[in-house]
């Protein structure tokens, strides 16, 4: 059965929340999910009702959207849900320019990216200890 992309619902959240090892350790990042859920900027990867992965869409960074949180169930990284869920996302974005971020460390986000079109814009120290975040953007043909 393919990857589907939808808007996630509050009903699931707790199965997205599941699929995150991050959130388990961090509750800003249930924090941030949740509200996303509610404003329908959250859409889910789901494969026959098995959940994959989620994007995070935020529409107010410098007046652009933002695409805050890319997340992938570990055991099915890399084989194009991180993908699907950005090419969705794209789609979904009403701005001329859509940014992203990802840590320095995460080089296979950063390969994605690339890959995808998104051109390097900047660096932000001190958010994590040692690895700083690198701001990517992508520009549409929305004007």
């Amino acid at each position: 059965m393919p990857t589907r992309i939808r808007l996630a619902t509050l009903g699931e959240l707790d199965r997205l929340l599941a699929l995150d090892q991050v959130a388990s350790r961090e509750m800003t990042r249930v924090a941030a999910v949740r509200r996303a859920v509610e404003a329908s900027s959250c859409w889910v990867a789901d494969e026959g009702g098995r959940l994959l992965g989620y994007a995070l869409l935020n529409k107010a960074f410098f007046g652009f959207d933002f695409i805050e949180l890319i997340y992938v169930a570990s055991s099915i990284r890399r084989r194009g849900v991180g993908r699907a869920l950005i090419e969705h996302v794209e789609r979904e974005s009403t701005t001329a320019k859509l940014f992203t971020s990802t840590n320095e460390s995460n080089v296979a986000m950063r390969g994605l990216l690339t890959k995808l079109g998104y051109e390097w814009s900047g660096v932000i120290y001190n958010l994590d200890k040692n690895d700083p975040e690198f701001i990517f953007v992508k520009l549409s043909a929305i004007t």
